[in-house]
C-alpha cells in the first residue's frame, strides 16, 4: 500500500508540473487574444484644485499711425506653383519620383497601390498581409489586413487597420501623410463552446515614402492607438526596387499589442497605379 501511495503521489506531481509548464508557455496569439478581449478597468480621475485667478496687470495701449502714402500702381500678383500630380508609377517617363510638379502636360490627381506581403514574426508566428491605398490628390484611404498563424497550436487571428490620410508634404521625391483611423481584431479560433470575440479601437498613423534615386523606393510607417482595452503600437520600414509598375521590397516590422510583441522580417511585392 505504501508503494502504491508513493506512485500515485509522484504521478500527481508530474501532472501538476506539466499543466503549469503548458500555461507558462502559452502562445503569442493566445496572449494577444487575452489582452485584447480582457475587460477594461474604469479610470478614476481626482478633481483638480480650484485656484482663484489673480487680477491682470494694468496695460498701456500705444497707437502708431503710419503716414507713408501707399505706392501707386497695381499690386504684384503671386503665381502659384503647379498643382502636384501623380506619375503612372515611380520614376515613370523620366520623372524624379512619383509626384509631378512641372505642369508641362496634364497628369493625374488619382493614384493607388496594392501590396502582398509575407513575414515571420518570431516564436513560430507567420503573417500574410494585404495593403491597399487609394489617393485623390492629398487625401487617401488605406486598408491593411493581416492574417496571423501560429504553427504549433494552429491558432489564428486577424488584425487590420483602415485609415484616412492627408498628405502634408507632396513633393516629387517625398510624400508624408498623417492619418486617423480604426484598428480591428477578428478572432479566428473558438474558445471551447464560446464564439470568437472581436474588438475595435481608434488610432493615429503617419507614413513616409521617399524616392531618392531610380529605382529605389524607401517607405516607413508608425501607428499608435487602442484595441479593446489595450494600447497598440506599430513601426515598420521597407526598401524596394521599382521595376516599372511593380516594386519588390524587403521590410522589417515591430508591433506591440498590450505588451505582446511581434517583430521580424518580411518580403512583398507592390503594384503602383
Amino acid at each position: 500500500m505504501r508503494r502504491m501511495a508513493r506512485a500515485l503521489w509522484w504521478i500527481a506531481t508530474v501532472v501538476v508540473a506539466v499543466s503549469s509548464a503548458s500555461d507558462a508557455h502559452a502562445g503569442k496569439l493566445a496572449r494577444t487574444r487575452a489582452a485584447v478581449t480582457a475587460p477594461s478597468r474604469p479610470v478614476e480621475i481626482e478633481p483638480a484644485a480650484v485656484v482663484a485667478p489673480s487680477p491682470p496687470p494694468p496695460t498701456t495701449t500705444v497707437v502708431v499711425v503710419d503716414s507713408t502714402p501707399a505706392p501707386a500702381g497695381p499690386r504684384p500678383i503671386s503665381v502659384a506653383s503647379p498643382v502636384p500630380e501623380f506619375a503612372r508609377f515611380p520614376y515613370a517617363d523620366g520623372h524624379r519620383g512619383f509626384v509631378r510638379r512641372d505642369g508641362k502636360d496634364r497628369g493625374r490627381l488619382v493614384s493607388g497601390r496594392a501590396a502582398l506581403e509575407g513575414s515571420y514574426l518570431g516564436d513560430h508566428v507567420w503573417r500574410g498581409a494585404l495593403d491597399v491605398e487609394l489617393a485623390l490628390w492629398r487625401v487617401s484611404l488605406r486598408n491593411e489586413l493581416g492574417a496571423y498563424v501560429e504553427a504549433p497550436s494552429r491558432d489564428t487571428l486577424v488584425l487590420g487597420n483602415t485609415s484616412l490620410y492627408f498628405a502634408a508634404v507632396l513633393r516629387p521625391r517625398v510624400i508624408w501623410r498623417l492619418g486617423l483611423g480604426a484598428n480591428y481584431f477578428i478572432d479566428g479560433k473558438r474558445q471551447g463552446e464560446r464564439p470568437p470575440e472581436h474588438r475595435a479601437g481608434l488610432g493615429l498613423s503617419t507614413t513616409l515614402d521617399v524616392f531618392p534615386i531610380k529605382p529605389l523606393v524607401l517607405s516607413a510607417r508608425a501607428d499608435i492607438g487602442g484595441l479593446g482595452g489595450v494600447v497598440t503600437m506599430m513601426g515598420r520600414a521597407s526598401i524596394g526596387v521599382a521595376l516599372r509598375r511593380f516594386e519588390i521590397y524587403a521590410a522589417a516590422e515591430y508591433r506591440d499589442i498590450g505588451g505582446v510583441r511581434f517583430a521580424g522580417p518580411g518580403l512583398g511585392v507592390r503594384a503602383w497605379f
